[in-house]
């Protein structure tokens, strides 16, 4: 895989003695001696290194990441092909793209031909093409040391300044060998940029500009990605806050699309510094707001002046003249613009002859002309007492007024969709507010029509039917649940509250009077007959079950009797037994005959007249 590469080299080299083969036949032999002398010692004095950097690019142009490679150099004398004359191996830090190290560390240089081509390969890949080593410092130093006889060479004392021989046209001056002239040949000149980017003697990427890395095509420029690389193309954005000014004509041209110029906020567009537009307001800087554009509209705050005017909107005729040549009429003639759409006739004229007012309507009743207003002019059109005066808004869509009622025959072809009120809204005489109906007369009526509602119902004085006997509370299929009323609370029953229940707190129920509480056929009741007095009354039988009848007072039974098992103050009664309740038997009833069965004690025995049986008993 093969790179483009990049390579700045500032390269330290040494040389090696040459044997001049075309020595110019005036130097005399005693220059060859001195020749040979500083060949010997600049061959033991010069470094067999050279110090190399370099810059590593992608194919993109963009430095190579940074890291360690494993490079290996190689000096060949071909550009192309061939076996390399010296190799090395080295770990290399590479930092944005620059390269920098010691060639001939570990293998220095012993042989260097006279064209040199130095090839490296970065973890595997060669980058091509090959790099030409060219002379500087010490070739120069080489070639040029016959010239400076009075230097001391051996120890490199007293050097002459050979900052002259770095570029190869300072050298046109001093006499040289074609050797050196023929190898001098090859050079690049330093170019001054390059000067500047190593004047203190280091490369860096933050010194090199990115290069571009092919031709491009005629009318594109290049794009920097924002990564130090960047591509040929048609910029769609180019952010600048100047233009500079050219030399010929500005030409902004799109091939797709419009041309839009947008200022930062709070500036306008200026034309020729003079002219300004802001958000369809176009005028001059000291008159921003001459012209303003909106949809189907153009608003001239100022004076038009024109050469000429034409089209169907001037109306500059009839008797009504500019007040200069190029000026529109101050006036415009009705007449003259309705003449251009219908021709003048009698109705024309009498509707101009009619006398005008606020508020008045243009009638005809099919032979003449009138002005109506009110009451007469809603008649005339058909509104009847409709009136719309002093009225923001009447939107009526998609419905009808039928008459003196909304939809009276069908309401649902009549009906208000939405009826809105910002505090208030009366219908008739009943108010609309907060959430609240009420009506002036203190009734609202919904006739016959049911009252719906999921929610409470909730009122303050009460729930009264709208005549006696004219509602019911539940029925039989839709049943309360439950009835709450308060302390004392009083049910009131019949047209005239004849009887009443009282609730008595803590107590109980109480029926007014001599109210009855009636069971069945009305024969069987309970009541107070009067004051304290409490009648248990039935047409056959009264019962009373229990385990245990306790009567506490005084008791009086009229009428018939029957008692199948009692005891009556420690006398017991049980069938025809009647004794004491330790001795139920003492006395025995049957047909005619009452049995003691003990003794008989008696005050007074007063038998009328009988005849009286007595038995005497032994044990």
């Amino acid at each position: 895989m093969k790179k483009f590469i990049l390579i700045l080299m500032l390269l330290i080299t040494t040389v090696y003695s040459q044997n001049r083969s075309k020595q110019k036949t005036k130097q005399v032999n005693s220059s060859i001696a001195v020749a040979n002398n500083i060949k010997q010692a600049t061959t033991s004095s010069v470094p067999r290194r050279i110090s190399y950097q370099g810059l590593i690019t992608k194919t993109d142009g963009s430095p190579t990441d940074d890291g360690s490679y494993e490079i290996l150099f190689k000096v060949y004398d071909t550009a192309d092909g061939g076996s390399p004359i010296w190799t090395e191996n080295q770990e290399v830090t590479v930092n944005n793209g620059i390269i920098s190290t010691v060639l001939g560390n570990t293998n220095p240089f012993t042989t260097i031909p006279e064209e040199a081509y130095l090839e490296i390969t970065v973890d595997g890949s060669t980058l091509s093409p090959r790099q030409v080593l060219t002379s500087v410092f010490y070739s120069v130093l080489s070639d040029t040391a016959a010239y400076a006889r009075t230097a001391d060479y051996d120890d490199l004392i007293d050097l002459p300044d050979l900052d002259v021989y770095v570029l190869k046209d300072s050298l046109d001056s001093y006499t040289t060998s074609s050797d050196l002239f023929d190898t001098l040949s090859t050079y690049q000149p330093i170019d001054s940029n390059l000067t500047d980017l190593v004047e203190d003697g280091i490369l860096s990427a933050s010194k090199v500009e990115f290069g571009i890395t092919s031709d491009g095509t005629t009318g594109q420029s290049w794009i920097s990605d924002g990564d130090g690389s960047g591509e040929w193309g048609i910029p769609t954005a180019i952010a600048a806050d100047d233009i500079i000014v050219g030399d010929t004509t500005i030409v902004l041209q799109t091939t797709n699309g419009a041309i839009n110029i947008t200022p930062g906020d709070g500036y306008p567009v200026m034309i020729d510094s003079t002219i300004t537009i802001d958000d369809g307001v176009i005028g001059i800087i000291d008159d921003s707001d001459l012209i303003s554009l909106s949809e189907d509209t153009v608003t001239i705050r100022g004076t038009i002046s024109a050469i000429s005017v034409t089209g169907n909107a001037v109306l500059d005729e009839d008797d009504m003249a500019s007040d200069s040549d190029t000026h529109l009429a101050t006036q415009q003639s009705i007449k003259a613009y309705i003449d251009t759409k219908q021709d003048a006739d009698e109705n024309l004229e009498t509707i101009a002859s009619l006398e005008q007012s606020d508020g008045a309507f243009i009638v005809s009743d099919g032979t003449e002309w009138t002005v109506e207003s009110d009451s007469i002019a809603r008649a005339s059109l058909g509104l009847g007492s409709i009136s719309t005066q002093d009225i923001d808004n009447i939107n009526i869509d998609g419905g009808a007024i039928d008459g003196t009622a909304i939809g009276s025959v069908t309401p649902e072809a009549g009906s208000f969709t939405t009826m809105s009120a910002n505090t208030r809204a009366y219908v008739g005489t009943m108010l609309i507010q907060s959430g609240s109906i009420t009506d002036d007369g203190d009734v609202i009526s919904f006739g016959s029509e049911n009252l719906t509602t999921t929610g409470t119902i909730s009122t303050g004085t009460g729930l009264i039917p709208n005549a006696a006997d004219g509602a019911s509370i539940g029925t039989s299929s839709a049943e309360f649940s439950d009835v709450f009323l308060s302390d004392g609370a009083v049910v009131n029953l019949g047209d005239d509250q004849d009887v009443t229940l009282t609730h008595v707190p803590d107590d109980g129920l109480k029926l007014n009077g001599t109210s009855q509480l009636q069971f069945g056929d009305s024969g069987t009741q309970i009541s107070q007959s009067a004051d304290g007095i409490l009648d248990l009354v039935s047409d056959n039988v009264v019962e009373i079950n229990g385990t245990t009848i306790d009567i506490n007072g005084d008791t009086e039974i009229t009428g018939n009797t029957t008692l199948d098992n009692a005891t009556i103050d420690y006398v017991k009664i049980d069938g025809p037994y009647i004794g004491h309740i330790d001795d139920t038997d003492l006395v025995t009833l049957s047909n005619g005959l009452a049995t003691v069965d003990g003794e008989v004690s008696v005050t007074t025995l007063d038998i009328g007249g009988g005849l009286m049986s007595l038995q005497q008993h032994q044990s």
